[in-house]
């Protein structure tokens, strides 16, 4: 009897095993992709003239993060939703596992977070070392990042052993060239390089799936599970057999260790349940489940504003057989904060701010708003982009200021004129698209509504009621009580008019704005 429950038990290890597997290869792509990402931001980073000067650590390990998130998020969700699907499996239940839920998404937000902070922080660790190994051989910054593409994603430790590799070679074979060492320990960087990066994708993969899994016996009323070693587990996966967990704790004990593909059994009466595909638990009816889905994500729909996410969502509904009306997201405006961070601004911040004032502003609010970036600045629009989120959080580290501010715009034809003034109807709402510049010295606003050096009815005129702008007159080039919003805040229109300029008696356009919290 015994041999028999676990010959089953085995049959359902096999078809979580075969999941995994290709679990595996979907994660290890992501992986991949944001390994090539890293390299590229690292090199570019490391060789960029202005950040060698100013930048102790020249590497922007948080954009590297934030970028990776975004990169593994979708594909995290995606085995998440497999594991509990294959949880549905096992009870004969056909509608779809709701991987958009609250708790799955939560979920999938921890384990890519998780993921993405510690491989970030092993690989900082590394390039550190890289770096000051590096210039220790007399090698210049350029030829150092050339030489970091089969290090990112290493620990501290890898790349430690790769260095001690290089050096034994110097030692015991003086007949290799210094060509022929770099070569040969390219070779072993790459071989360790792929070796972590197939150790992260079948660890994670395992974490997220063993989640989704979890987390649809749960859905299914079961309340405790059993865990299963893997055919040739380790002693210490051998020693946790037949070991019984409630499912609140079952989430966190696999993956055990680095690559891990042992599993959990669902226990029914006290037993663990593993015969073929086992009879659904009674307290969750499938209709009644198929509408707790169907409601979860109708609701979810109105405040998701990602289109991957509600596209996989709408596929959700769909093959939970949902016909009815998909909700268009609502609008949802956080407030600009008007205190301070609480962090203290750097000379680093400093300096960016003051660059931005002088001539990165225009690159900035370019690929900000999705413009093309004039060649004359030389900037990507990844570089630009990055040194726009490094001046936001700069501006952050500083009080708002509740006042009236001014910003003046001129147009060269009537119809840019016209076309950018559609946003701008009185009781609109809306978020600006970029930083935005204005002045707290409503007659220097003239200058900036004048085309080729003439008053222009083409120009407007914008007085904002704000709370959130941050002063930057003191690290400014010019000097004209520079006064910046951050990108999202919320404004409100309050009224439109125009009104006579100068003694020509010809009218300029004035737009009457109003800072709002929603």
């Amino acid at each position: 009897m015994q041999q028999t429950i676990e010959k089953k038990s085995y049959g359902i290890q096999s078809s979580l095993d075969n999941l995994l597997t290709k679990n595996i290869n979907r994660l290890h792509e992501k992986v991949q992709e944001w390994m090539n990402f890293t390299v590229k931001q690292v090199q570019q980073d490391l060789t960029h003239e202005f950040v060698k000067s100013a930048v102790p650590d020249p590497v922007d390990w948080i954009y590297i993060q934030e970028h990776g998130k975004e990169i593994l998020k979708l594909v995290t969700l995606e085995i998440l939703e497999s594991g509990g699907n294959k949880a549905y499996d096992l009870f004969k239940i056909k509608e779809g596992f709701d991987a958009l839920s609250l708790n799955a998404v939560k979920a999938a937000d921890e384990i890519g977070a998780k993921l993405v902070v510690d491989v970030t922080k092993e690989t900082r660790k590394g390039i550190r070392f890289a770096v000051k190994e590096g210039l220790k051989e007399g090698k210049s910054m350029d030829k150092i990042a050339r030489e970091i593409r089969p290090l990112v994603g290493l620990t501290e430790k890898q790349t430690q052993s790769i260095y001690n590799y290089k050096a034994w070679l110097r030692e015991k074979r003086p007949e290799l060239s210094s060509k022929n060492i770099d070569k040969r320990a390219n070779t072993y960087a790459g071989r360790t390089h792929r070796r972590r990066a197939m150790t992260i994708a079948r660890t994670e993969a395992a974490n997220a799936q063993n989640v989704g899994y979890v987390q649809g016996l749960e859905n299914t009323g079961i309340e405790q599970v059993e865990f299963l070693p893997a055919a040739g587990a380790c002693s210490i996966c051998e020693a946790m057999r037949g070991n019984k967990y409630p499912l609140d704790k079952a989430k966190g004990i696999i993956t055990v260790h680095p690559n891990c593909r042992c599993c959990m059994l669902p226990v029914i009466g006290g037993v663990p349940a593993c015969g073929g595909r086992m009879k659904k638990a009674e307290c969750i009816p499938p209709e009644d489940l198929r509408g707790e889905q169907v409601d979860s994500l109708l609701e979810r729909l109105q405040t998701v504003e990602d289109k991957g996410l509600r596209e996989n969502m709408i596929s959700s509904l769909h093959k939970l057989r949902y016909r009815g009306v998909v909700p268009k997201a609502k609008a949802v405006v956080k407030p600009i904060p008007s205190k301070a961070s609480g962090k203290l601004m750097t000379r680093d911040d400093e300096v960016l701010i003051s660059t931005y004032s002088n001539t990165w502003h225009v690159p900035i609010v370019q690929a900000q708003i999705g413009a093309p970036i004039s060649p004359e600045y030389m900037m990507t629009r990844t570089v630009a982009l990055k040194h726009a989120k490094q001046m936001e959080k700069a501006l952050l580290k500083m009080p708002g200021k509740k006042g009236t501010y001014h910003r003046g715009m001129a147009f060269k034809t009537r119809r840019e004129h016209d076309l950018f003034l559609e946003q701008y109807k009185e009781g609109n709402v809306f978020r600006s698209a970029s930083i935005m510049s204005t002045s707290t010295d409503e007659g220097k606003i003239y200058d900036f509504a004048r085309v080729y050096g003439k008053p222009a009815e083409n120009s407007i005129i914008f007085h904002i009621e704000g709370r959130s702008a941050r002063d930057i007159t003191k690290y400014a080039v010019y000097k004209e009580e520079e006064h910046l919003f951050v990108s999202n805040t919320c404004f409100k229109v309050i009224k439109r008019m125009e009104e006579p300029y100068g003694i020509s008696g010809k009218k300029m356009l004035h737009v009457y704005m109003k800072e709002i919290s929603d």
